[in-house]
């Protein structure tokens, strides 16, 4: 497929020479049959000359086409886990040519030196990152790939590396944070490529993924103004660039367009709107959302002043949760189904899968409306979509803080499962393969506060075993470490005792558990242990326990 609407049209022209050819090719063949001997002969030279002449014209034409086209397949799978990325999501800073030329610059600024943005949340810094990473000079520049991670505050380090391990090809599973730091700085030792973290709160955060070789560069994202100085401790040269707020002109110029309306650029009220949104893009942008097709200007604009009766979470700017809150006003019922998404735990990741099935439950929407409804809501600001190695939405952390400050978690959590429950017969372990149910079912139950099913369900072999198959032996353990119970903890011991024979699959589930818990289940208090242990031995009936010798038996009776 030729993405690229300049190559499509010369394919077009390509194709329309290559008829017209074979139109003319044709049409001198037909002419032998009426001529002699000697006229046939010459008329087929004809033709033969023709042919010659056109492939000295359309075979260098061909092959321009063709690594033109190459090099544009490439550098779509370039950039791995971006946002997607539409018309509307533009942004222009003075930032852009400057930082464009530190990343395309070759033997002036060493490969390892970060380049960081600053800004508050929503001025455009995840935008300024995406458009540099799809820029075809940066492409070039960093030819062994771009890697795009979410991080947040307080990100699941582990799960990013695992990501991080599939976006390279080399899925990779781990329970240790050194032991993979450890791994992606080999495998990235070699590499010339830029790893752009997106969002970064904290310091640890950014330790986690420095020093991932001498060509791998980072594009730090913040909101936190000081981090760029503890960046710059650790590489002196680092290069920090502080968004600016935008002037009245530049605001007006981005908000009049989505918001439409008669009303003058410079006019009062909207330059009123602007300077109480701080000139800042995204309140912009879910402010225009806000104006519907018959904007009252006047009303809209005392609304955003009068906030007396609004009590929004706190650690976010009060405008954007404003712009927000009238955004989703002016949406209607669909607000409920934008509010629903407040009962997924990692809103950085939220795969499409399990959005449209939990619409489909609560609001009757099919896929077909749930995408539209999911591409309407990313225009107007409210959310990201990415295209990965799955399809997945995330969430600016103050949407995530609105969301669940105005929607009903419990509930919510008694929705998805019943959802689920529709495509699970009989039991939880005949649940969809989504990319999400399996890996996210326990932290549901214990959301929704089912602890005895939750804890049935972690002392059931046939569950973990399903569990280690569609997710990984990590989040295994992470759903093992939701309850504080001495029989879970020693199971949880026994996989992480074993953990590398279980990743590199040298032993199953069940003879890790049996080799490493039998000695345990001799005893009377741990009845759970042994029902496990008796389901894990029906998968291997000929296991038998390995007893220790005697010289290691006379020390236990000894102490």
């Amino acid at each position: 497929m030729v993405a690229n609407s300049s190559l499509l049209k010369e394919y077009e022209n390509l194709l329309h020479k290559y008829q017209s050819l074979l139109d003319k090719v044709l049409s001198g063949l037909q002419q032998t049959e009426q001529l002699n001997d000697e006229l046939r002969e010459q008329q087929v030279q004809h033709v033969i000359t023709q042919i010659e002449f056109a492939q000295e014209e359309l075979k260098p034409r061909y092959q321009k086409l063709q690594k033109q086209t190459d090099t544009e397949q490439k550098s779509s799978r370039k950039v791995f886990d971006q946002p997607k990325m539409g018309k509307h999501n533009l942004i222009e800073d003075p930032a852009q040519a400057e930082i464009l030329v530190k990343l395309t610059a070759t033997g002036t600024v060493p490969a390892r030196v970060p380049i960081c943005i600053s800004g508050e949340s929503g001025t455009g810094k995840s935008l300024l990152a995406l458009q540099l990473a799809r820029d075809s000079k940066v492409q070039a520049a960093y030819p062994d790939g771009i890697f795009w991670l979410t991080l947040g505050h307080e990100p699941d380090l582990l799960l990013h590396y695992q990501r991080l391990s599939q976006m390279l090809g080399k899925p990779t599973e781990f329970v240790d944070e050194e032991e993979a730091h450890a791994y992606l700085q080999s495998v990235f030792a070699s590499k010339r490529c830029l790893l752009v973290l997106d969002g970064v709160e904290d310091v640890p955060v950014l330790n986690a993924f420095q020093d991932f070789g001498d060509h791998c560069r980072l594009l730090i994202t913040t909101q936190v103004k000081e981090l760029h100085e503890f960046v710059s401790f650790k590489e002196p040269q680092t290069l920090h660039y502080s968004l600016r707020v935008w002037q009245t002109s530049q605001s007006s110029g981005f908000f009049m367009p989505l918001a439409g309306g008669a009303e003058r650029s410079d006019g009062p009220l909207v330059v009123k709107m602007l300077s109480h949104c701080h000139h800042n893009p995204l309140a912009l942008r879910l402010l225009a959302s806000a104006m519907g097709e018959t904007p009252d200007w006047a009303l809209l604009s005392q609304r955003l002043e009068d906030t007396a009766d609004w009590d929004f979470p706190e650690n976010y700017p009060p405008y954007l949760m404003q712009s927000l809150h009238l955004a989703l006003e002016s949406f209607g019922d669909q607000s409920e189904c934008y509010l629903a998404l407040s009962v997924f735990h990692d809103h950085r990741h939220i795969p499409e899968t399990a959005i449209k099935m939990l619409w489909h439950y609560m609001f009757q929407l099919d896929d077909k409306a749930s995408e539209q409804l999911l591409l309407t809501l990313a225009t107007l600001g409210l959310l990201k979509q990415h295209d990965g190695n799955d399809v997945y939405v995330s969430l600016h952390a103050f949407q995530k803080a609105y969301i669940d400050d105005f929607s009903d978690i419990d509930k919510l959590h008694e929705h998805l499962l019943s959802a689920y429950a529709r495509l699970s017969p009989s039991t939880w372990l005949n649940g969809p393969d989504d990319g999400y149910f399996y890996q996210n079912l326990c932290l549901h139950l214990h959301g929704a506060g089912r602890l005895p099913q939750l804890k049935t369900l972690l002392f059931d072999f046939d569950w973990l075993s399903k569990k280690f198959q569609h997710s990984s032996l990590y989040q295994l353990v992470l759903d093992l470490h939701l309850f504080d119970d001495p029989e879970i903890a020693s199971v949880e011991n026994a996989l992480l005792m074993s953990s590398q024979v279980l990743i590199d699959g040298e032993q199953s589930l069940a003879l890790v558990l049996l080799n490493n818990l039998w000695q345990l289940a001799s005893k009377e208090d741990v009845k759970q242990i042994q029902a496990l242990l008796n389901q894990a031995r029906e998968t291997v009936p000929a296991w038998e326990p390995e007893f220790p010798d005697n010289d290691l038996l006379d020390s236990i009776d000894n102490n």
